[in-house]
């Protein structure tokens, strides 16, 4: 050891895996993040008892239910850059998937909900104790 300081030799460290458990809280958050986001969507339009949703309830769905394509797009993207950085494929192609989930869910909601239909087609029959009815056509 002629010369030397006593230094050891400077050894790069193999990067860290990200613990599989983060995954796992991630992958959980987003499928309870995106039932009750979509819940949370749908509430304005549930109906009772013959009731029809009215064109703001729709539209309040409309923009609650962009909310919640928003915010599960974005846990599934934290998701797979997670795998990605934290050297994880098998979960960055988990987090692939759930993306790939979330744009089908969002191609199939904006072809279902192209052509709203029109109130008057909505209205149920309803009769009164007065005798008389709000029936179509009748």
């Amino acid at each position: 050891m002629s010369g030397a300081t006593g230094a050891t030799p400077n050894r790069t460290r193999p990067r860290r895996r990200a613990p599989w458990s983060a995954f796992v809280v991630l992958f959980l958050l987003w499928i309870v993040a995106s039932l009750v986001l979509l819940l949370w969507a749908a509430e304005p339009t549930l109906t009772f008892l013959g009731d029809v949703a009215t064109a703001e309830e729709r539209a309040l769905r409309e923009s609650r239910l962009t909310c919640a394509f928003v915010g599960s797009t974005v846990l599934a993207v934290a998701g797979l850059a997670l795998g990605i950085g934290g050297r994880r494929p098998g979960w960055a192609v988990v987090f692939v998937v759930a993306l790939l989930v979330v744009g089908a869910a969002w191609i199939a909601e904006t072809a279902q909900g192209a052509a709203p239909p029109a109130d008057d087609d909505l209205v149920p029959c309803v009769e009164h104790s007065g005798g008389g009815n709000r029936c179509p056509g009748g």
